[in-house]
């Protein structure tokens, strides 16, 4: 599978820290399950295994089923159901052991010190600076870009979501995006208790253009 930043330097430092935390988590938890370690966790098919639960959201877009499990229906003499190529990938009961201890950070990371707003999207971080670089990579903007707040769809409880009833997507989490032509070049996460000026964006976006 080729996601777009496939060999990229940070991608490859962060990918066996990424499928060894989901590792590490399943043996802790000493739950009684198919899942088994690969020996080899950070060969191709390691990888590979570990994304496909990531791809239940896109496939909603394309098709959305009622139930997650319903990926994996067949066909019957009474009812006819798509195939979907999920079920050709991965067992079921794989996919919702995967699915329940995947931990797409590592943990030993984390600074529980943190104070700044930075703190609430430490675990995301490090794929959203690899997708930010290969966005760079893979596409080069005109002379005209704009700036936009965006809602990502969140549907927990964090106190960092916002309301935006004028939004297609009313409440989640809102970030500030570089963008041409619906593409997104880089982007600064927001947060309702560090509301940052113009001049501040301004000065965020140039200095994390500056590592893309």
């Amino acid at each position: 599978m080729d996601y777009g930043f496939a060999g990229h330097q940070d991608e490859e430092n962060h990918v066996p820290s990424f499928i060894i935390a989901t590792e590490n988590a399943a043996l802790e938890s000493h739950f009684d399950s198919t899942f088994a370690p690969n020996e080899e966790t950070t060969d191709e098919a390691g990888v590979n295994e570990q994304f496909v639960p990531l791809q239940i959201p896109f496939r909603d877009g394309i098709h959305k089923e009622e139930a997650i499990r319903d990926y994996w229906k067949t066909s019957t003499d009474d009812e006819e159901v798509p195939i979907h190529p999920l079920m050709r990938y991965m067992p079921r009961d794989r996919f919702f052991d995967l699915n329940l201890f995947i931990r797409p950070y590592d943990p030993d990371s984390i600074d529980p010190q943190a104070t700044d707003f930075r703190k609430v999207y430490q675990k995301v971080n490090p794929w959203s600076n690899i997708i930010k670089s290969a966005s760079n990579r893979l596409y080069f903007p005109g002379s005209f870009v704009a700036v936009d707040e965006c809602m990502i769809r969140f549907t927990g409880r964090s106190g960092d979501t916002v309301k935006m009833p004028k939004k297609p997507i009313k409440e989640g989490f809102k970030i500030w995006a570089i963008a041409e032509g619906g593409y997104f070049l880089n982007w600064l996460w927001h947060s309702p208790q560090h509301i940052l000026t113009s001049s501040q964006l301004r000065l965020q976006f140039q200095a994390t253009s500056a590592d893309n």
